[in-house]
């Protein structure tokens, strides 16, 4: 595949530090090109040493010729804006396939058909080797005195936070608790340090209980593995489950761009800046909050509505069953364990396999015409269980015969091989949806979804909203 890597991207290869794996990785098996406006960018850079060593490298890179982007004058007001969107431009002709950039103000001016397209260094996993088949990831309950900080996890949380290890000791002192995530191999990965938040008066109003996310981190090495996704459904289920109504953390605004974005598809919204750190040449942090106790009624559209509240579904939301036999359930949701009907830490281990993260992607020949974004899917299991198990909420949807598109389209959120794509498409058209993780449910019959009590074939539409579902009601998935 052919991808763009913009300014920023084309210093961290080249200038004379040592190279993310990620990145190394996806040089080697790629085709990686740079735009000459880029290159007329690095030119500007101050710094004149790494201008020097950035430029003399650039030989060995394809390189995109200028682009007229005059359909743009009332954005390009300077010159950084001016390579942004030739940069994108780029992508939208068709030169590429790609665009990684760091840069979140590429992100933003992105047109929506193109988001998907425009990738962080964190997107990167699966295009670089990060196999479909790899030993499940899990996480485990921990309390702080448990993790071992002499781990090199922990050595950019030092770097970065010079009183780290006075922090972790008052950590461990009040027990605190933390979310471990480990790949396949057992190798620490993603971490998350939580606790009950009463003192924080932003927050802490009319005895409302609180969850404060002490830490966020997933390792640079282990990006791309949908870690971070994870460690989200696990903090929003135990708040869910233990009756908080908000959560918080905070981020820097530049140093942590893509952790704002990500948590943006999951209901945390920037609520405004921490009070001025004592260090004055450090970065002032914001607040990202989610309010999941108080949904926000007033949003009309579907999608939207459960990305701002996830994971919550908009209660008049048009629902679809989606048969699915039991092998392939449990390859989409291993994290759930349909033997034990159970979708819990696995007993004395207190260990949580991992899937394939929020986002999902799943194949059918359906030939369903009506699915949208917004859509809610309730995922039935075929014979012996005969249940449904799971909701989820459409996000795209693509219909093709087209390998190359197939594979475009479903690569970077899928648990299909190449081959599992081809043998798909050998049978004739198939349709890929792209659906966003709501929530493992206890298991409950289709009677009265659909006409004569009968079992869905293929994706059927319910005669049902998801709010008039009566064990939906039941098990509290509705907003109040």
């Amino acid at each position: 595949m052919k991808f763009l890597i913009d300014t920023n991207i084309l210093i961290q290869l080249e200038d004379n530090r040592t190279v993310e794996p990620i990145l190394s990785s996806l040089v080697s098996r790629h085709d990686i090109y740079v735009s000459k406006a880029s290159i007329e960018d690095i030119a500007r850079d101050s710094n004149s040493k790494r201008r020097d060593i950035t430029t003399s490298k650039l030989a060995k890179y394809s390189q995109i010729p200028r682009l007229d982007i005059s359909q743009y004058p009332d954005y390009c007001t300077s010159d950084n804006d001016r390579v942004d969107y030739e940069i994108v431009e780029c992508l939208k002709r068709g030169v590429v396939d790609y665009l990684v950039t760091e840069d979140r103000n590429i992100h933003k001016k992105a047109p929506d058909d193109l988001t998907d397209k425009i990738l962080y260094k964190s997107q990167l996993g699966n295009f670089v080797g990060h196999s479909l088949d790899r030993n499940l990831p899990y996480i485990e309950d921990k309390q702080c005195v448990q993790v071992d900080i002499k781990n090199p996890f922990f050595d950019s949380l030092k770097t970065d936070y010079l009183e780290f290890n006075t922090w972790w000791r008052k950590c461990v002192s009040e027990q605190r608790k933390c979310w471990c995530a480990y790949n396949g191999d057992g190798e620490l990965s993603a971490l998350a340090i939580y606790k009950q938040e009463t003192d924080d008066t932003r927050f802490c109003i009319n005895g409302e209980k609180v969850l404060k996310i002490c830490t966020f981190k997933v390792s640079e090495h282990h990006r791309g593995l949908k870690l971070g996704e994870h460690l989200i459904k696990q903090i929003l289920d135990y708040a869910i489950r233990e009756n908080f109504t908000t959560i918080f953390m905070t981020a820097y605004p530049q140093k942590q761009a893509y952790l704002i974005d990500f948590l943006s598809k999951y209901g945390f919204q920037n609520i405004g800046k921490t009070p001025k750190s004592e260090h004055p040449r450090a970065e002032q942090e914001v607040y990202l909050a989610s309010y999941i106790g108080r949904i926000n009624k007033h949003i009309k559209d579907a999608l939207n509505f459960h990305e701002y509240n996830y994971p919550h579904i908009m209660p008049d939301s048009d629902t679809y069953l989606v048969p699915i036999q039991p092998q392939y359930y449990e390859k989409l949701f291993p994290e759930y364990y349909i033997n034990d009907q159970l979708s819990l830490f696995d007993g004395d281990k207190n260990k949580l396999l991992l899937g394939n993260a929020i986002r999902k992607k799943y194949i059918t020949h359906s030939k369903i015409k009506k699915l949208k974004a917004g859509d809610t899917l309730l995922f039935y299991v075929s014979s012996p269980y005969s249940q449904i198990y799971t909701a989820g909420v459409v996000v795209n949807t693509l219909r093709t015969d087209n390998h190359e598109q197939a594979l475009s389209f479903i690569r970077d959120l899928s648990v299909y091989s190449d081959d599992d794509i081809n043998q798909q498409i050998e049978k004739g058209e198939i349709l890929i949806i792209e659906f966003s993780l709501s929530q493992h449910m206890a298991p409950f019959p289709t009677h009265g979804l659909i006409r004569g009590n009968s079992v869905p074939q293929s994706i059927s539409r319910s005669l049902k909203s998801f709010s008039e579902i009566d064990n939906i009601q039941t098990l509290g998935f509705i907003p109040k």
